[in-house]
């Protein structure tokens, strides 16, 4: 690092607050630039501790979401500039969250298709001891990668959940569809209706959302 540990954990510790890049750069006196550097930095160490660390973990049930996000411009709009760079546009991060203990068992980010899916997937296989109930949505990457990566090891469920339309006065600002119906399918082992949920993983992504 280009500054010293005292300057890195505040700068942190700023950053965890909420505040913004270019905030903690005008508070601290350092470079936007190097701020990012510490932030990669952080992330990186933080991800390699969280893969030591979450191994074999003895959890009942488990319940996955993914939050989407963007870098530096919007799927659209990179589509509409001709970026060809794939790390520009729409991007996802998966979460696998215990709802008994609140845990963040593993996350991945990248794009949401069959690759990333599957890369999330064995990280949660690695994280995860023995036989566990499982929820996601019904997006079609996850049937194929748990069959893949947790074959005998879950009962698995998908929800499924139906939107309606979308008012034209709701158009012209943010306001998300309402939820007109909700569907639970049993995907493979013996899981309860009850128990295919990802109310728990879905308010961790909103508090994430709004935190940052």
């Amino acid at each position: 690092m280009r500054i010293g540990l005292d300057r890195a954990c505040q700068i942190i510790e700023m950053l965890l607050e909420g505040l913004s890049i270019s905030t903690v750069a005008r508070l601290t006196g350092t470079k936007a630039h190097t701020i990012i550097d510490l932030m990669v930095l952080a992330g990186q160490r933080c991800e390699t501790y969280m893969q030591q660390r979450h191994r074999d973990l003895p959890v009942s049930s488990i319940q996955a979401d993914e939050i989407w996000g963007y870098v530096h411009c919007k799927k659209k709009t990179a589509l509409r500039l001709g970026y060809q760079d794939r790390l520009v546009g729409d991007c996802y991060c998966y979460m696998a969250v215990d709802p008994a203990s609140k845990l963040l068992v593993c996350f991945h980010v990248g794009h949401r298709d069959q690759n990333h899916t599957d890369i999330f997937i064995r990280k949660m296989a690695r994280a995860v001891a023995g036989r566990f109930k499982l929820s996601t949505d019904a997006y079609h990457t996850y049937e194929p990668a748990v069959g893949w990566h947790l074959f005998g090891r879950t009962d698995y469920g998908q929800i499924t959940k139906i939107f309606g339309n979308i008012q034209k006065d709701d158009q012209m600002r943010f306001t998300p569809a309402t939820i007109i119906e909700i569907r639970k399918k049993r995907i493979n082992g013996w899981i309860e209706h009850d128990d295919i949920c990802t109310s728990h993983c879905e308010r961790l992504n909103a508090t994430i959302r709004n935190y940052t």
